[in-house]
């Protein structure tokens, strides 16, 4: 009898405990969670700072990274060639060179170690053959252009004149496009054999 009564007593302390407990609580604030804050995000002007670090870093070590050449058209007076620059298996640049006997264009496409476009350069020289026999040229006229990439979209585009190009031109969507275009195109023909 007195183990029950034992028994008893223990049971109705903890219930009692247990009954204390709740009711404190009832007072206490739920615990406030701390919003998950998302690191601020860069300006254009921050990204255009990145790209130009990036640009200089891949071109003040292209003697560092694999080279693979590739020429995609021959012709007597021209032709096209592309050079490829890797680091390991990652493609840092991309060169582009079209030329003719009055023309040559050359276009550089870099890239971030995550593999994602975000600078290319183009740059026209046109020459006009040299009177009398037209065989010697000489440069007539030079155009470049320069477009700054993020998450795979065109975000400033200056002109030959070092102009902004407003992004609702309808000539910058069309840019965007045709760039990753090429760009894609040229990576898979550095990557062939």
């Amino acid at each position: 009898m007195n183990r029950i009564k034992c028994n008893l007593t223990s049971i109705l302390c903890v219930i009692g405990l247990i009954s204390i407990i709740l009711s404190c609580s009832e007072n206490i604030p739920p615990k406030q969670e701390k919003p998950v804050s998302k690191p601020p995000s860069k300006t254009e002007r921050e990204i255009i700072e990145d790209i130009r670090k990036e640009f200089t870093l891949i071109n003040n070590n292209t003697t560092n990274y694999r080279r693979v050449e590739k020429t995609l058209l021959a012709y007597e007076d021209g032709g096209e060639n592309l050079e490829a620059y890797f680091e390991g298996n990652k493609f840092r640049k991309i060169v582009y060179k079209g030329y003719g006997f009055t023309i040559q264009a050359v276009e550089e496409y870099y890239y971030w170690s995550s593999g994602s476009l975000f600078f290319v350069f183009k740059k026209e020289e046109r020459y006009e053959p040299i009177p009398p026999d037209f065989i010697d040229t000489e440069l007539a006229d030079v155009k470049e252009n320069r477009y700054y990439f993020h998450n795979n979209k065109l975000i400033r585009w200056l002109d030959e004149n070092k102009r902004q190009v407003s992004k609702n031109d309808p000539q910058f969507s069309r840019a965007q496009r045709n760039i990753l275009n090429d760009s894609n195109n040229y990576i898979l023909k550095a990557k062939s054999k």
